[in-house]
């Protein structure tokens, strides 16, 4: 009876061992809903096809979309705001 309980033990213990990631592994695996918003929200600063294509990347859902904020704005918002005021430099001759 012990022996068996022993040996179910140390199965499970290897078994697990073998399976698990490291935390380092799940980690950099996972990343939070904070850092794709952040990445999203970065992504609105270059244009809204930037932004889409970062959002699907991430696999942030349209509904996250919409609760995104960046700097206090609307996601939407602060998209517009970026390409409104997105600097472009002219060569003047």
């Amino acid at each position: 009876m012990i022996r068996k309980v022993l040996v179910t033990s140390l199965f499970a213990l290897i078994s697990t061992s073998v399976w698990a990631e490291s935390p380092q592994q799940q980690a950099e695996a996972q990343l939070t809903d904070a850092q794709k918003f952040v990445a999203v929200c970065a992504a609105a600063t270059e244009s809204s096809k930037a932004m889409k294509e970062k959002a699907k990347e991430l696999k942030v859902s349209r509904r996250d979309l919409k609760q995104i904020v960046c700097n206090d704005l609307p996601l939407k918002q602060f998209a517009r705001l970026h390409k409104d005021t997105h600097i472009s430099i002219a060569t003047v001759e």
